[in-house]
């Protein structure tokens, strides 16, 4: 199966920063895009190296900064594929509080807040 027939998720471009983590290293990145399922982050090529001596399995913490918001959104996530400077998380697990943020991010920056409640919908099954 392509990326493209797994990918059921609008992505939306948006430019923020955050980090990706585990108990032994913290990496920063500048976010590319995001959706209810995942989030496509940029790296430092220092960072690339650190991120790619983890075990690929690993499961990382994911924080990402929301400067006017008054908390950030936080998930559990996992390598889905890398390409240069390039990693594609896959969520794996992401909190009411975060997700109702990442939801309300996506409807106010998608233009289409009817697709957002259909994906909502669809990552509940």
């Amino acid at each position: 199966m392509s990326i493209a027939d797994r990918r059921r998720f609008t992505r939306l471009p948006f430019h923020s920063s955050g980090t990706i983590s585990t108990a032994a290293v913290r990496i920063p990145f500048a976010l590319e895009d995001i959706s209810l399922k995942g989030a496509l982050v940029r790296l430092s090529p220092e960072d690339t190296r650190a991120l790619e001596a983890l075990p690929e399995d690993t499961g990382l913490q994911f924080d990402l900064e929301l400067p006017a918001a008054e908390q950030d959104i936080q998930a559990t996530a996992v390598i889905a594929h890398r390409q240069d400077l390039s990693i594609g998380l896959e969520f794996t697990m992401i909190d009411i509080d975060s997700i109702t943020m990442l939801r309300r991010l996506l409807e106010l920056n998608s233009g289409d807040p009817d697709s957002v409640d259909r994906e909502i919908r669809e990552l509940g099954q």
